[in-house]
């Protein structure tokens, strides 16, 4: 009886870069070069692509809780399973859920944002090391920063508002550690 070996593409490793540990429970849909995938899944959020001829890809995961991310990827003929190994830090999306110690700054652009927006915030930690934390969002999104690292109570934060096409806005705001403070468009009139 003859049983043919798969031979392995790719490992896909999904990441959660919020708390810096696999992202578990993130229920990934995969599409490869914009085709449905369905790898094979593993513990700790892996999962394994088999048999992928020779050549290049791109590797698009989709999921609820975080932004779309996608990944190009090659797989030679005499590749290493380590060549291809897919390390996707997934950065957390509009539907994430943060832990409740974590401080957020929240907020939606309006339909006056000009296009594409760079949201920015510095501060400095209780111990007084400077931080940024920054994320992009478009007209009629909403936006989310966690802030890192232990805060004063309370923290003074510098926000910045850049757009793609020129222009920017700024604010200071204090924030209380472990608190949700909304800020909302900075480019309506």
């Amino acid at each position: 009886m003859y049983h043919r070996l798969n031979r392995l593409s790719a490992v896909i490793e999904l990441w959660d870069s919020h708390r810096d540990q696999p992202a578990l429970g993130a229920a990934p849909r995969f599409r490869l070069n914009g085709v449905p995938a369905d790898p094979i899944a593993k513990p700790d959020e892996r999962y394994v692509l088999l048999d992928l001829a020779p050549g290049r890809y791109a590797l698009d995961v989709l999921t609820k809780a975080f932004k779309p991310l996608q990944i190009p990827f090659t797989v030679t003929a005499a590749g290493t399973p380590f060549e291809a190994w897919l390390s996707c830090a997934l950065e957390p999306g509009p539907l994430y859920v943060y832990p409740a110690y974590t401080t957020l700054i929240r907020g939606r652009l309006g339909s006056a944002a000009p296009g594409e927006v760079t949201i920015s915030a510095e501060y400095r930690s209780a111990r007084g090391l400077p931080r940024q934390v920054a994320t992009r969002c478009t007209r009629d999104q909403v936006y989310t920063l966690a802030l890192p690292g232990k805060l004063a109570n309370p923290t003074q934060v510098s926000l910045r508002f850049v757009a793609a096409g020129g222009g920017s806005r700024e604010q200071t705001i204090a924030v209380t550690p472990g608190t949700t403070q909304r800020v909302d468009d900075m480019f309506a009139s």
